[in-house]
């Protein structure tokens, strides 16, 4: 049977737990709170030939908090490497030859549409995604009680 908590009630609760349930509630709530920013990152971002840097763009969560970092992965076989320098750009850049003279490479201008396209994403969905949060919390510390504070 399910009961229903009201918002002091589920943050007493809260309070209560372990770290390691309180993080995984967070991490769940955050989860599914990032994912309209995400697929509007997605949707700004450049695709060059590949196309690794917009499927790379998602959502890790930060070993030893509680908390979780959105931007172009570079784990378990995403390839976001790049994603810096399609950003910021880079400066003049040079290499030295054998015979001690430098042979300039060229400077990378900064992507005009992608340069703040994170910024652009966040500012879109911002009001979504903490209403989302708190949404989710919720749902997820019920969830956490009607188990009976047992792991998964």
């Amino acid at each position: 049977m399910t009961e229903t908590y009201g918002f002091d009630a589920l943050q007493k609760t809260f309070d209560n737990l372990a770290y390691k349930d309180k993080r995984g509630i967070i991490l769940t709530a955050f989860r599914k709170a990032t994912k309209p920013t995400i697929e509007l990152a997605k949707q700004n971002a450049p695709t060059g030939r590949t196309g690794n840097l917009r499927k790379s763009i998602g959502m890790v969560p930060v070993k030893e908090e509680s908390a979780v970092w959105i931007g172009a992965r570079v784990v378990s076989g995403f390839k976001g490497f790049h994603s810096h320098l399609v950003e910021n750009g880079t400066v003049e850049r040079w290499y030295m030859t054998k015979k001690g003279k430098k042979h300039p490479t060229g400077k990378m201008n900064p992507n005009a549409i992608y340069a703040h396209f994170w910024k652009r994403s966040l500012d879109a969905t911002e009001k979504q995604l903490w209403d989302t949060v708190q949404v989710e919390w919720n749902r997820a510390i019920e969830k956490f009680i009607e188990k009976g504070g047992k792991d998964k």
